[in-house]
């Protein structure tokens, strides 16, 4: 049985050998390729180099260097003690100067030269009769200051009222007159404003009655004087209306006060007529008298008597 096997088998392999070989010779002759020949490499020739310049920047050339000296070797110096934090420095230290300005040290030694030049004797001499004269001008001004005062309410504010010409009189003195009737009174403030003279000195028979002023507006004037009598307090006694120039201010009553004589200020204010603007004020002083001492020395004798 395996050999019929095995006979089938090597028949069966046979057949089928065979009809493939059957198949391989009836089957179309495909042409084949020819093989190509590969020939031999030719030798390459070496291409030729281009060589790229790349431009350097063009450096300036270099300054030569001066050889420079050698620096001595410096010694190691012994360490000093370490000074306390707290201990100051010496006073004996220089101070800093400051430069001085070109123009001040000129200046300053042309005054020097100029001095050398007049003499020094005469120029103290002069510079002491300067501050002798300021201090002496300084003097007086506080003395006038210290001693008078213009209060406020002495200066009224103008309104266009003047006094009454029943109350007035005409000025008939020169104008030549006038001017040294008020040059010879003793006026402090605006002078250059307006002129003006009155009596220094007002004498009232009682303590209700009137006494004579005389207070003249110079003709010549371009203001209304508006008049205030003040006392050492600072006190209104009296105030006029405005007077016009020309006129005269004869009688006047000043507030009741009590018998004696009194050291009083006269002030004086000029204010144009049109705009009624305040254009100065002068003040001299005035004696207020009120009583007379016979007629009072008379009373008291009579009551003593009686």
């Amino acid at each position: 049985m395996a050999n019929r096997r095995q006979k089938k088998k090597k028949s069966a392999a046979a057949a089928k050998q065979a009809a493939a070989q059957y198949k391989g010779k009836n089957a179309p002759v495909r042409s084949v390729a020819p093989k190509k020949v590969e020939e031999a490499p030719k030798p390459q020739q070496a291409e030729p180099k281009v060589e790229i310049k790349v431009e350097k920047p063009q450096t300036p050339p270099a300054k030569p260097v001066k050889a420079q000296p050698k620096q001595a070797e410096k010694k190691p110096r012994p360490q000093a003690t370490q000074k306390p934090e707290n201990v100051k420095k010496s006073s004996k230290s220089k101070p800093v100067q400051k430069k001085r300005n070109n123009r001040n040290v000129k200046l300053s030694k042309r005054v020097k030269m100029e001095i050398e030049r007049f003499g020094v004797r005469k120029f103290a001499a002069i510079v002491l009769a300067i501050s002798t004269v300021i201090c002496a001008v300084c003097v007086i001004a506080w003395v006038s200051s210290s001693t008078f005062g213009i209060p406020d309410d002495a200066i009224i504010e103008y309104k266009g009222k003047n006094i009454l010409p029943e109350l007035t009189l005409t000025v008939l003195e020169d104008i030549d007159k006038q001017y040294e009737y008020s040059d010879s009174m003793n006026r402090k403030g605006d002078k250059n404003a307006f002129r003006y003279y009155a009596s220094q000195e007002i004498i009232f028979a009682e303590k209700n009655s009137q006494g004579e002023l005389n207070l003249v507006n110079v003709t010549d004037n371009n203001c209304v004087l508006i008049v205030t009598i003040v006392d050492e307090a600072g006190n209104v006694c009296y105030t006029s209306r405005g007077l016009p120039a020309g006129q005269c201010l004869t009688n006047i009553s000043i507030r009741e006060r009590p018998y004696g004589v009194y050291d009083m200020k006269l002030v004086v204010a000029g204010y144009d007529r049109e705009t009624y603007e305040l254009i100065g004020v002068q003040s001299s002083d005035l004696t207020v008298q009120v009583g007379i001492e016979e007629e009072t020395s008379d009373v008291q004798e009579e009551t003593t008597q009686g």
